[in-house]
């Protein structure tokens, strides 16, 4: 049997019967334990704990009550080895990473001391500001799982961390390390997806995802999973968690249970070489081609350059696609190029809270 912890994720925390389209299953060898909230309300405990050794078996009836992500995962985790899943949900919405550590890792004189310019709206929003305090959810809710041992550990926040994006990947890899120590395994796997598009997100949002890439390379144990294409713009949880959870038990198949073959890892840059004629040439990692995809499926890249001037432009794509798919394009490099930028010297992309694709 694997047990998969899934800590804070405010997308765990939508069930599955009100967030998502897809259709609840019956499946014996799934169970999942939910850490009480401190929002939760008595309807919440009873749908959590009313099998009597705390655990729920995951019934068609029931399971809408479940965290959708966890349930997704734990199917595909169920689906492709045929052995019993446990999933032990522990998270809160709107919740700040900083709750979850230990007080004294965010006291006054620390590193990680909470300080005023990070006090935005999830800190002091009379409905999140109960657990958004130092070690609030660390006692309230992660304590209560120290006796557990785990296999992986699931991760999905960030969007109230935009008001302290500079140490984002110092808070994760200080709760990654206490997870490792309490648990008493410093190989656990950590498996992770970057935030989605939200188009009411603040301009810090690409910080984040920045951050979360920082940690994700710094970490041996540590994937990370993108979401920039399955997002919504209109909703800060991904209305379809299908793809998220797909994506974040492929790492775990391939990395920890012997599938080999599967491809998981997402296109990521590695060098952006420029010419004389305005063209950028962009070449990824991982891709054997690359498939332009956004919203509007007319092929538009949420790519910028921008010139000495430090001014970004919107960029097209100048490389030739495939016969009949005009948005996929053959290997492993992109040329792009901006009008109004004749020398190029920086290039981003996504950088817009809203940005997708």
């Amino acid at each position: 049997m694997s047990c998969w912890f899934s800590p804070n994720l405010s997308c765990l925390c939508c069930l599955s019967g009100c967030c998502s389209s897809f259709r609840c299953l019956d499946e014996p060898l799934l169970r999942c334990f939910a850490v009480t909230r401190p929002e939760a309300d008595k309807e919440d405990a009873v749908a959590a704990f009313s099998a009597s050794d705390g655990w729920r078996t995951c019934a068609a009836s029931e399971v809408a009550r479940w965290s959708s992500l966890a349930y997704l995962m734990g199917m595909a985790r169920v689906r492709d080895r045929h052995v019993p899943v446990g999933m032990v949900v522990c998270a809160q919405g709107a919740s700040v990473l900083c709750s979850w550590l230990p007080e004294e890792l965010t006291a006054p004189g620390t590193a990680l001391e909470v300080v005023g310019s990070e006090m935005h709206s999830d800190y002091t929003n009379p409905a999140y500001s109960r657990w958004n305090q130092r070690g609030f959810l660390y006692g309230f809710m992660f304590r209560k799982v120290i006796p557990f041992g785990f296999t992986h550990a699931v991760w999905y926040q960030g969007e109230s961390d935009r008001g302290d994006t500079a140490r984002y990947a110092l808070k994760m890899h200080a709760y990654y390390n206490g997870m490792t120590e309490v648990f008493r395994d410093k190989s656990l796997k950590y498996y992770f997806a970057q935030i989605a598009c939200w188009k009411h997100g603040q301009e810090t949002w690409h910080e984040i995802r920045l951050q979360q890439a920082k940690f994700a390379a710094e970490e041996p144990n540590a994937e990370m999973v993108v979401t920039a294409d399955v997002g919504n713009p209109d909703e800060i949880h991904p209305y379809d968690k299908k793809p998220v959870a797909k994506r974040l038990a492929a790492y775990a198949l391939r990395n920890d249970y012997g599938f080999k073959d599967i491809v998981c890892d997402y296109p990521a840059p590695v060098s952006a070489n420029a010419s004389t004629d305005g063209t950028v040439e962009l070449v990824f990692a991982h891709a054997k081609s690359l498939q332009v995809y956004n919203l509007t499926g007319k092929g538009e890249v949420n790519l910028e350059l921008a010139g000495e001037d430090g001014v970004f432009k919107p960029a097209e794509i100048v490389s030739e696609p495939e016969k009949k798919r005009p948005n996929q394009y053959p290997g492993s490099s992109l040329l792009v190029r901006a009008k109004g930028v004749p020398a190029p010297k920086s290039v981003r992309y996504l950088h817009s809270a809203s940005a997708h694709g």
